[in-house]
């Protein structure tokens, strides 16, 4: 099956979330370009208040989205036949629904 979701409830106050989609697979002549996009979305963590500059595009985006501190970076994993390209955002339940929409 394609799609899905999984939630775990807990008694933290952060909530880590990830939004993926079908990647490109080993042998795709798309492989560099799709390693290239994540560079430049962000592979690196970058945690809100971490330093003074968001270099990554993903990071930028979700600065203008909250005030609290958060975590995002681009997810690229690459398989024999298939992939999956996305991003992947930590932070807190409050803003979390801001947080995925700037992503």
């Amino acid at each position: 099956s394609i799609g899905g979701q999984v939630r775990v409830d807990t008694n933290n106050q952060l909530v880590h979330a990830a939004l993926v989609t079908e990647g490109v697979g080993i042998g795709s002549s798309d492989l560099f370009t799709s390693y290239v996009l994540q560079k430049v979305m962000g592979s690196g963590q970058y945690v809100k208040y971490g330093s003074d500059v968001a270099s990554s595009k993903i990071a930028q985006a979700v600065t203008q989205g909250t005030d609290s501190p958060f975590s995002a970076i681009c997810i690229n994993s690459t398989y024999s036949d298939t992939g999956l390209f996305g991003f992947q955002v930590v932070g807190q339940a409050a803003d979390m629904t801001k947080i995925l929409k700037a992503a």
